[in-house]
């Protein structure tokens, strides 16, 4: 045959096949998920139950950060107590997908792990906040002179059964000298009674009036474990002036002063 014909024919075939599906031209370009990556919905706190405001996103991404779609991601908690709205979905066509998360009944941290084709996982973290169980001392009190107000002021918060602050919580919180510590007969004075905002209250006027060591301060609320604080000293108060209590009174050369000066 001539070789000008065989290099046609050649040539012809292979066209021909390509053409039928039989070369690479028209295969899919698939891209490769590069990374996944945590949106937004990380660090949420909601009360006991609840389901958090903010949905939980992630997005899959290739090497150049363009999001993936048809991409499966799987969901669970890792730790805690809730649920998501699903274990597994799918990316849309920005590479982005999302599961709602429900916490459960018992107050505390609950981390949720999501997960997609052999990348590393990312976390989420929420807090579920609990009914308000007790009294704690954000700020305690610390050493102070005899009827001085005391700095830098107290400060108490309310806290649920795990140890987290309860923003919420109305009502109010009265702090007191623990019975039987300090100076006998002390007065603790300024405004005592305080509303409680965001879970905290603050005492920013005590003052006690006499010196001793070993005092401790019990706060209160209604329906709340008490807390009482560490113990502080009230120091004595420098003397500012001198003074006579009993004024000199005339008298004769070489004679006693009587009634006697002091």
């Amino acid at each position: 045959m001539d070789k000008t014909l065989l290099l046609f024919t050649t040539v012809t075939l292979l066209a021909t096949v390509s053409s039928c599906g039989g070369g690479d031209s028209t295969k899919p370009n698939v891209p490769t998920p590069s990374a996944l990556i945590r949106v937004t919905g990380d660090g949420q706190s909601a009360s006991v139950g609840a389901i958090l405001s903010t949905a939980l996103i992630v997005k899959v991404v290739d090497a150049g950060g363009t999001g993936i779609p048809n991409v499966p991601v799987q969901w669970s908690v890792t730790g805690g107590d809730g649920r998501v709205s699903s274990p597994t979905t799918t990316t849309d066509p920005l590479g982005l997908t999302l599961v709602t998360l429900t916490l459960g009944s018992t107050p505390g941290r609950i981390t949720v792990s999501a997960s997609a084709a052999q990348l590393p996982a990312v976390v989420f973290t929420a807090t579920a906040i609990g009914p308000p169980q007790k009294l704690i001392y954000n700020r305690q009190p610390t050493n102070v002179t005899a009827g001085a107000v005391m700095v830098p002021s107290v400060l108490i918060m309310v806290q649920d059964a795990a140890g987290t602050v309860v923003p919420d919580f109305n009502g109010l919180a009265t702090v007191a000298i623990s019975p039987g510590t300090g100076a006998p007969g002390a007065t603790l004075s300024g405004i005592t009674t305080q509303v409680v905002t965001g879970g905290f209250v603050t005492f920013d006027n005590l003052r006690i009036d006499k010196a001793g060591t070993g005092y401790t301060l019990t706060a209160t609320t209604s329906g709340l474990t008490s807390a009482v604080s560490s113990p502080f000293t009230v120091n004595v108060a420098t003397a500012a002036t001198l003074a006579f209590a009993v004024q000199p009174s005339d008298v004769t050369a070489g004679a006693a002063i009587a009634p006697a000066t002091r």
